[in-house]
């Protein structure tokens, strides 16, 4: 139960509720995030072409800042001598420093959506490039925080994103106005798809090579490892519970989760494995096969959202 809930272990302590009071925000990192999410709404409604032609230069910026950050396994041990009172403050820090990073993120990728949206004209492939990176450095990046606030902070910015993009006024192959808006979606599903296959090829579906890659993980010693992957992939389904009615492209992610939910299974009833690691390698295979289910029912309830997609022989191939 610790792996999933949000609410347990996260290093973000009380002391970072009010991001006012933390030093980081203070320094000229926070000054700027505090002009870009202030100025970007009024620029890229009044002056659409400025905006785009200086997009690069906002999206080098964050993704700037982000990686001069801390990475979250380290912040413990880098704001002072021996997890001081100094050390905390500064941890916490950095902690708000990088949600507010993720905000304004996504306020720089709403305004730039927004307007290609209006124009429909499109705006180059350096751009849609830009908006990917940012996308990525600085949202999606942050699936994996293990500190419950930066994830949530990714997730809402990450879902706002899209619900956007799903309002663009485009068909099945993306032709229409709002042509960025396809681009989002497709890069969710790709990110996923990527999360779902890497951790079905690294366990198996249950057969004897699963079994012999099992136990030379245990052999290497790395069920520590095994535990982050699927702390990673329970993170995304959490995800995908909420988003993948918005997805044009969730059905094709759909089946992909549906072989996980069997390879989930089939690994579970023909585990052999004995020893003290069995009842943690059974109950994480319970763990992905609920999160399957709750990720994928909301598809399945919304029928108007199937309806949307269009591609009936897509559609009743997955049901």
């Amino acid at each position: 139960s610790t792996i999933t809930n949000d609410n347990d272990n996260d290093n973000d302590s009380s002391m970072g509720d009010n991001d006012s009071n933390s030093n980081s925000n203070d320094g000229p990192q926070g000054a700027l995030l505090e002009i870009l999410s202030t100025t970007i709404p009024y620029i890229s409604a009044s002056n659409p072409n400025l905006y785009l032609h200086q997009f690069p230069s906002v999206s080098r910026a964050l993704r700037g800042i982000v990686t001069s950050l801390p990475f979250a396994t380290d912040h413990d041990g880098l704001g002072g001598s021996g997890g001081s009172g100094s050390g905390m403050s500064r941890s916490t820090g950095w902690n708000a420093l990088l949600r507010s990073t993720i905000r304004t993120a996504s306020i720089a990728l709403h305004g730039i959506l927004v307007v290609d949206n209006a124009s429909g004209s499109g705006s180059g492939s350096a751009v849609e490039k830009e908006i990917l990176k940012l996308f990525h450095g600085v949202i999606v990046m942050q699936f994996d925080d293990s500190r419950a606030k930066v994830r949530r902070s990714a997730h809402s910015a990450a879902l706002e994103l899209l619900h956007l993009s799903a309002s663009a006024d485009l068909d099945l192959e993306g032709n229409g106005k709002g042509k960025m808006g396809r681009i989002l979606p497709r890069h969710m599903v790709e990110y996923a798809g990527h999360i779902i296959s890497s951790f079905m090829n690294n366990n198996g579906g249950g057969g004897e090579d699963s079994k012999k890659k099992k136990k030379q993980k245990k052999s290497a010693g790395s069920n520590f490892a095994q535990r982050e992957k699927v702390v990673r992939l329970l993170h995304l389904l959490s995800f995908l519970q909420s988003c993948l009615p918005l997805l044009k492209e969730g059905l094709t992610l759909a089946k992909s989760m549906l072989s996980l939910l069997q390879a989930s299974l089939t690994s579970s009833s023909s585990s052999s494995t004995v020893g003290s690691t069995v009842g943690q390698q059974k109950e994480n295979q319970i763990m992905v096969c609920n999160a399957t289910f709750s990720a994928l029912l909301p598809l399945l309830d919304t029928n108007s959202e199937m309806d949307s997609v269009g591609d009936k022989d897509q559609e009743e191939a997955f049901c």
